[in-house]
């Protein structure tokens, strides 16, 4: 090859390498615009990651907001029912207060009565009725037969009659609690005139278990007195004197039809009371006898 071929030849490869370098120069930047293009990318992409657990966080913000705002509600409405219920409790308070003042007045008046049932139980009066006196005048026929009986019975039983007087039961209706604790003023009377010191008095007219299984074993209870026939105890359970009112209409029209004999009527009856009061049963529909009635539950069929 001459020098001139060899000059051309070498002066094509400078060429060449000269283009190899741009080229390289090229690719280099391109590398660094993709790397950098990358690294926009990456940042954007913690950026989007970021705003996801920002939104995130912000809608978690919201349903708290939400549920606090609802709380709220709940709450406003717990208010507004409490006032509602304290109105409404409020304005049953002073109709009691306006009866019990109209009867005073009339009582004043000469004009005597007994209190309603649904009054005397008021929890207003709970003291008063736990505490009241004797009542000697009034012709109910629990009230008459049950003076006429404790002066007959002694004074232990009576103790231990009372004890169970005071006793709240879980079946009882405003008109047997009312009843129970007129019978119990008697009783407590009656020991008081013999010198006897009574029982304590409860702190309450109404028992905290009022479950099915108390209620159920309370019938029960009732039911086994109710069979045993004529008591002391029978005739102080104000929780039967409902039943008793209704025997003794049956046994009256017996003893007018029958003389001395006991129909099977009769002890048909006395046994389907028994079952209506196990089965929680206490109203029989006749409130008041006579005090003159008498009753044959002693001979009756157990």
């Amino acid at each position: 090859m001459t020098d001139g071929e060899n000059s051309r030849a070498l002066a094509t490869i400078l060429e060449t390498l000269a283009v190899l370098t741009k080229e390289v120069d090229a690719i280099a930047r391109r590398q660094v615009g993709i790397e950098q293009a990358l690294s926009a990318v990456s940042q954007a992409t913690e950026g989007l990651t970021t705003l996801e657990q920002r939104l995130s966080d912000l809608a978690r913000d919201q349903a708290e907001t939400v549920t606090r705002l609802g709380t709220l509600d709940v709450g406003q409405a717990a208010i507004a029912q409490d006032l509602k219920t304290d109105r409404l409790t409020n304005r049953a308070s002073l109709v009691l207060i306006a009866e019990l003042a109209a009867r005073a007045h009339t009582a004043a008046c000469g004009i005597k009565a007994p209190l309603p049932a649904n009054v005397a139980d008021s929890p207003l009066l709970e003291r008063y009725l736990i505490t009241q006196p004797a009542d000697y005048v009034t012709a109910t026929r629990a009230l008459a037969e049950w003076r006429q009986q404790v002066p007959k019975a002694a004074s232990r039983e009576l103790a231990q009659l009372l004890a169970r007087q005071y006793e709240p039961s879980p079946t009882d209706t405003p008109e047997t609690r009312v009843l129970r604790y007129q019978l119990a003023a008697i009783t407590r009377a009656e020991l008081a005139g013999r010198g006897v010191t009574p029982p304590a008095a409860p702190q309450t007219t109404v028992t905290r278990d009022r479950s099915p299984e108390a209620r159920a074993a309370r019938s029960k209870e009732l039911a086994d007195l109710w069979r045993a026939g004529e008591s002391l105890a029978l005739y102080g359970e104000p929780e039967l004197a409902a039943a008793i009112d209704r025997f003794a209409v049956a046994d009256r029209q017996a003893a007018i039809l029958h003389g001395d004999q006991i129909p099977a009527e009769l002890v048909t009856l006395h046994r389907d009371i028994a079952a209506r009061i196990e089965a929680g049963e206490r109203s029989f529909e006749v409130s008041t006898m006579p005090p003159a009635a008498l009753h044959r539950s002693s001979d009756m069929e157990r």
